[in-house]
């Protein structure tokens, strides 16, 4: 049968070239049919409920494909669709890169798509699982309906980011390391109109604050005239513990003169808690 449909399809598209418009049009139509008859990838085989009482209160169907995939879809006790899983058979995530589709939906409309890949595509892209969430009120179709998209790393030491949207456009990465012990906690990167990253705000684990004082550092960049993105100023925040052994400096502030090409002269100011300059050098 297999070989039947490989010949009977190379035929159609043989004649398919071949042939004035309308015939072309009746030949996609047969090869269609013919298709679906013997057997397409994701030919629906049967569906079942396998759920009477499922975690929204109503009852789960599971619609069953040739190619050894299947669907789940929930509903709740009104028969409104919540969430659909799609779950992909062994031999598609080497095609196609996709483990599972989960896709949830509030009034109907889908609010949130979460996929995971298969472990082959994870260790190029480094990315386990992405969730995006969308604009209730906005066509799902529509790439300025996403708000927010997390990325979940293969390597739980790479953490996960969140990316903000707005009209298409990201507004502001947020990258977690929940594992880390020492250095950064979060980063957040902070985007203009050109999608650039013009502001970066660092926060650093217990460890660090405890043993080097530093609490926080922001840096700002922006175009310089040849059009070449640069440090303009940065900002960094010491703790109260740090302040009391270094004459009371509870942040400095560096900015960045510029005057050809790279070259720059810092120039370095230091604050108390309250803002007032700090004259004195460091202890």
């Amino acid at each position: 049968m297999i070989w039947f449909r490989e010949c009977a399809v190379a035929e159609i598209k043989t004649l398919f070239y071949s042939q004035d418009y309308m015939m072309k049009k009746l030949l996609l139509g047969i090869l269609v049919i013919f298709l679906v008859w013997g057997g397409g990838p994701l030919f629906a085989a049967e569906q079942e409920v396998i759920d009477e009482n499922n975690e929204f209160g109503g009852r789960t169907l599971e619609i069953s494909n040739k190619d050894g995939s299947f669907i789940r879809v929930y509903y709740d006790d009104d028969e409104i669709k919540l969430k659909e899983e799609t779950i992909f058979s062994l031999d598609y995530p080497v095609d196609n890169g996709l483990d599972m589709i989960v896709v949830y939906y509030a009034f109907e409309k889908k609010v949130r798509e979460e996929r995971v890949y298969s472990n082959r595509v994870s260790e190029t892209t480094l990315i386990k699982r992405t969730i995006d969430h969308f604009n209730r009120f906005a066509d799902s179709q529509d790439k300025k309906a996403i708000i927010k998209t997390e990325n979940h790393f293969l390597d739980a030491f790479n953490g996960y980011n969140v990316i903000y949207r707005k009209d298409g456009l990201k507004t502001k990465i947020e990258w977690f390391y929940p594992l880390n012990i020492d250095g950064i906690e979060k980063n957040v990167i902070y985007f203009d109109e050109k999608e650039m990253g013009t502001k970066v705000e660092t926060f650093f684990t217990e460890k660090t604050r405890r043993e080097k004082g530093t609490h926080r550092r922001v840096y700002y960049n922006e175009y310089s005239p040849n059009k070449y993105f640069r440090k303009v100023r940065q900002e960094m925040f010491y703790t109260d513990a740090y302040a009391e052994q270094h004459n009371g400096v509870a942040s400095q502030i560096d900015i960045f003169h510029y005057s050809s090409g790279n070259e720059f002269k810092a120039e370095t100011n230091r604050f108390n808690k309250k803002g007032e300059k700090i004259f004195e050098p460091m202890n």
